[in-house]
């Protein structure tokens, strides 16, 4: 495998490259997202927006062709060289659904590198189909700067949990279509890649409690947040003696709260507070109100229970009800709008940045390698 062995080290060559396919993507965004190609009644959508399409096809590349992340060059590559079945899989406490995946590509004569852009294609699909069917509800633009600037560089190592996310995604849209059982099964499907997806029923159960109201969410989530710092000591011992790959984050145990996460979300509760008062959907508003409550509690825990941070991954629908408030405040005050989408290119950048600072050595993230001799 190329680049198997490259040692991570910081690149300001890389963060501009990050940076760059971020404005790129979401210019282009902006730049087509009136226009659309007929695909025909064959494929999952007849009409696809312009303005997704390009941005998808370039982090394909990126990704489908990337052997950039730690667990890729090590791990999952082991992992793949021994899928000759599911009894002979190097590590078998990884969910049934990633073994199955490695064992039938490893036997149909897949390369590591085509295994490795199937996953890119598991990952990108759902977003692209995701976005594409909410184009219209949301601002399409903002959506990609979202994903790409909070969930896309951070899945180039962990990319079981990554798959999870976008699986997680069309669970989503099961709910917001009153679907409960068609979300429970994309759900399960998602929990066999990685097993944090079953933290996806949360929201569903709560949105068929119809009599649950947005302040109770909220606060029932502190009173989880305040249990947990208390519990924090028992819950990293248990999760420790049950899995040996756990070990590692109790190097992380010791509590230090900063002011990182607070910066995180203080904007996106700003926004559903704004843009609530010029919308009247209940379902998208109690949604967006679970969904964001459950990623700041979960980001917050990773400061005494550091495995706990990896939850925030799953909760990939931010890039669906963030944006769909964006588009109500450009709504209600057109003379702001270029005001807001700077905003909004600002925010991205900086998560770009810090995701780069705080994982450039956890994730190996930098510099960016691939199939075809690139480092940057």
């Amino acid at each position: 495998m190329t680049y198997f062995d490259i040692d991570p080290y910081w690149s300001n060559r890389t963060l501009i490259f990050y940076i760059g396919i971020l404005l790129l993507c979401g210019g282009l965004a902006l730049y087509y997202q009136r226009r659309s190609v007929r695909l025909g009644r064959l494929y999952p959508v007849q009409l696809l927006n312009v303005g997704i399409l390009l941005p998808i096809l370039i982090l394909l590349f990126i990704k489908g062709f990337g052997t950039t992340g730690r667990d890729i060059r090590t791990g999952y590559y082991m992992n793949y060289c021994s899928a000759e079945s599911m009894y002979s899989f190097y590590d078998k406490s990884l969910e049934a659904g990633y073994r199955l995946l490695n064992v039938l590509c490893y036997n149909l004569g897949f390369s590591y590198q085509a295994f490795l852009f199937l996953i890119a294609v598991i990952t990108l699909f759902p977003v692209m189909l995701i976005i594409n069917k909410y184009r219209f509800e949301i601002d399409m633009p903002s959506a990609i700067l979202m994903y790409i600037g909070i969930f896309f560089y951070a899945g180039f190592s962990p990319v079981r949990i990554a798959m999870a996310s976008s699986l997680g995604l069309i669970a989503f849209d099961a709910m917001v279509e009153q679907k409960p059982i068609k979300s429970f099964i994309w759900i399960v499907i998602a929990s066999q890649f990685h097993v944090t997806a079953l933290v996806l029923l949360a929201p569903l159960v709560i949105l068929m409690i119809k009599k649950l109201s947005n302040k109770t969410i909220v606060a029932g989530a502190v009173i989880v947040l305040i249990l947990v710092y208390f519990c924090r000591n028992q819950i990293m011992h248990f999760l420790i003696s049950s899995n040996e790959r756990y070990e590692i984050y109790g190097a992380f145990a010791e509590v230090s709260i900063g002011m990182q996460k607070f910066a995180y979300y203080i904007p996106m509760f700003l926004v559903l507070f704004l843009g609530k008062k010029y919308d009247r959907n209940p379902c998208i508003l109690k949604l967006c109100t679970v969904y964001l409550t459950m990623l700041f509690c979960f980001d917050f825990m990773e400061y005494f229970v550091s495995i706990l941070g990896r939850f925030r991954d799953i909760f990939l629908p931010i890039i669906i009800l963030i944006p769909y408030y964006i588009k109500r405040l450009k709504l209600r005050y057109p003379n702001y709008k270029k005001i807001i989408s700077a905003c909004v290119v600002g925010y991205c950048i900086i998560r770009v940045v810090v995701l780069c600072k705080d994982y450039y050595i956890g994730y190996d993230i930098m510099p960016y390698t691939n199939y075809m001799g690139w480092v940057i």
